[in-house]
C-alpha cells in the first residue's frame, strides 16, 4: 500500500512524539547532564541520621580546641612570663619572680590582705586584716625569727624575737584562744536556724564568732605540729593592750 506525501508527514510526526516521551537512549543519556538543585535539600534526612551527623560536627569541632579554659572560679590559674594569676573561692593570689627575690601577694575575700617576700635565706611578711584592723609584720633569716602586729583599734601591739624553732604558745594564749573557740562555736550553732532565711546576712552577723572559732583551730593545729619532734627554740615577746597592760614573756625550750 503507497502512503501519501501527507500520510507520511503525520507518521514522523508521531514517530517524533513518541520518542520524546520515552527519553534520550543511548549515547544521549550518558551525555545527559544531572539535574541541577538551587536552595532544596535532595533528599530528606530521617531524625536519627540528622542527630548522629549534629553529633559527629559536634565532636569535630571539640577536637579543634586543645586548651580548656575556665574563667571563673572556683580555681583559676594563669601565668604570663614571670607573672602568676591564682584565684579560687577563698581570695586571689598574684606572684612575681625576679631572678633570686620572690614576690606574692594574697587577697582574701574576708578581708585579708598580706604581701611576702623571699630573697634566699631572708624572708620578710607584711599582713593587715580590715575587719580586726591589724597590722603585722614578720620575718625570718636562717634560725632567727620575728614579728610584730598593732592592732589600730583597740591600741595594742606585740612584739616577738625567737631563734630556732618557734615557742609553744604560752598556756594564757591557749587557753584564752580554746575558750574564745568554744564561744564562739555555742553562737554559732545557735544561730543555725537563721542560715536557711539569709546566708549572707547569718555569715555576716556571726563573722567574729567565726574567726574566734578558726583561731582555735589554727592554734591546736600549731601544737600538733610541735608534738614529736628534736627542736630547740628560745625567745622574747612583749605584748600590750589596754585591758591587760604590759606583759613580757621569755622561754626556752628543747622538745624531744
Amino acid at each position: 500500500m503507497v502512503k501519501s506525501e501527507k500520510e507520511k508527514q503525520v507518521t514522523q510526526s508521531n514517530a517524533a512524539a513518541d520518542s520524546q516521551l520515552d527519553g534520550p537512549t543511548g549515547k544521549e543519556a550518558s551525555l545527559s547532564p544531572p539535574a541541577l538543585s538551587f536552595g532544596q535539600t535532595p533528599v530528606a534526612e530521617t531524625e536519627p541520621e540528622k542527630k548522629e551527623k549534629e553529633s559527629t560536627q559536634d565532636q569535630q569541632t571539640d577536637e579543634n580546641f586543645d586548651i580548656d579554659f575556665d574563667l571563673l572560679p572556683p580555681e583559676l590559674r594563669l601565668k604570663i612570663f614571670e607573672l602568676g594569676l591564682n584565684a579560687d573561692v577563698k581570695g586571689v593570689s598574684i606572684s612575681h619572680q625576679a631572678k633570686s627575690l620572690s614576690t606574692k601577694f594574697n587577697f582574701e575575700y574576708d578581708g585579708a590582705a598580706s604581701l611576702n617576700m623571699d630573697h634566699g635565706d631572708l624572708n620578710h611578711t607584711l599582713g593587715y586584716d580590715f575587719g580586726s584592723s591589724n597590722v603585722s609584720y614578720g620575718g625570718q633569716y636562717k634560725d632567727v625569727n620575728w614579728g610584730s602586729n598593732y592592732n589600730v583599734g583597740q591600741k595594742s601591739f606585740g612584739l616577738s624575737v625567737g631563734y630556732g624553732a618557734p615557742l609553744r604558745p604560752s598556756r594564757e594564749d591557749v587557753n584564752n584562744s580554746f575558750q574564745a573557740g568554744a564561744d564562739g562555736l555555742n553562737n554559732v550553732v545557735g544561730n543555725i536556724s537563721s542560715v536557711k532565711d539569709d546566708p549572707v546576712k547569718f555569715a555576716d552577723d556571726n563573722k567574729d564568732d567565726i574567726k574566734a572559732i578558726t583561731k582555735a583551730v589554727s592554734m591546736a593545729r600549731k601544737i600538733r605540729k610541735m608534738e614529736n619532734k628534736t627542736e630547740f627554740g628560745a625567745g622574747l615577746r612583749l605584748g600590750y593592750s589596754k585591758d591587760q597592760g604590759l606583759s613580757i614573756f621569755v622561754g626556752a625550750q628543747f622538745r624531744f
